[in-house]
């Protein structure tokens, strides 16, 4: 009864991250196949794949970048968020995913 109840288990943890993982962004999925290929030292993809991304939402990330200039748009730093504050950060997800493209590519040629 037992075996049974852990193998009910893992397959409902998998079944919950399988979902949770196919609502992620599209540059959140296209970010964590850049780490794979960085981790597992293949770092012709990991260039690749960074250059996709940064030509896929490079011109997003800019745009955000540019209105929290124009805004003057205050950094967060640590410490507890309200939900306003979460929601803002969450909504430039674009611009965090490029820069860690960005400073891997980097990473990579240096």
């Amino acid at each position: 009864m037992k075996k049974l109840f852990c193998i009910f288990c893992l397959l409902l943890t998998f079944q919950t991250f399988t979902i949770w993982a196919e609502k992620l962004p599209k540059e959140v999925k296209m970010l964590n196949k850049i780490w794979q290929s960085f981790n597992n030292k293949d770092f012709d993809k990991t260039i690749t794949e960074a250059d996709a991304l940064i030509q896929e939402f490079g011109p997003i990330a800019k745009s955000n970048q540019k209105k929290l200039l124009k805004n003057k748009t205050k950094v967060y730093t640590g410490g507890k968020k309200s939900k306003e504050e979460k929601q803002k950060i969450f909504n430039l997800g674009p611009l965090h995913q490029v820069s860690v493209a960005f400073l891997l590519k980097g990473r990579v040629c240096h």
